[in-house]
């Protein structure tokens, strides 16, 4: 009931069908967890965490985020993930349904970063998802191009309306961590 607060009940479902798993409770919220540099909370929240979504609304109001299925046990290196995937489940009527976009196989090893507290970024999925911490919220991006680690599949502005490199397009209005189980 409660993650219903934030998500639709036919958005919960389908995170439940794409990761063949349950949602449980929600381990990071921003706007009640920390996540600048001087109180970074979302590090402590989701390290040695595995099977983990986090969903963004933007400024947008569009919704998307990515699932990391590896445990996240390194701070500062890529985690290997062949089971990683992004995802949008608002658009704003780009598309008619949510939509999942799967890792390529020779980007596996690059599938979610988590950086440390003296860097600006927060973390990272693939090249495809940058959020920064809250002081520099703004420089947050999703990028799609020849070096995107996921499969769009020809879909264009699969994430946002707006990719591309530290343009604000994924500026976070707000975003949790889910624990699937």
């Amino acid at each position: 009931i409660y993650l219903l607060k934030y998500l639709k009940a036919e958005h919960v479902e389908q995170l439940e069908e794409w990761c063949n798993l349950r949602c449980g409770d929600i381990i990071f919220d921003s706007t009640k967890h920390g996540w600048s540099e001087e109180n970074n909370e979302f590090s402590k929240k989701i390290f040695n965490k595995s099977k983990v979504c986090i969903v963004i609304e933007n400024e947008d109001g569009e919704v998307f985020g990515c699932y990391v299925h590896s445990i996240i046990d390194k701070i500062g290196w890529d985690i290997r993930d062949e089971n990683a995937f992004v995802f949008n489940l608002e658009s704003n009527g780009r598309h008619p349904t949510p939509m999942k976009f799967d890792i390529k196989k020779e980007e596996c090893d690059r599938a979610f970063c988590l950086f440390p507290d003296v860097y600006d970024l927060l973390f990272k999925c693939g090249y495809d998802i940058l959020i920064y911490k809250e002081n520099n919220k703004s420089w947050s991006c999703c990028v799609q191009n020849k070096y995107s680690c996921f499969d769009y599949r020809g879909v264009e502005k699969a994430l946002v309306q707006n990719p591309g490199y530290q343009n604000g397009s994924a500026t976070p209005k707000r975003f949790i961590v889910i624990q699937m189980n």
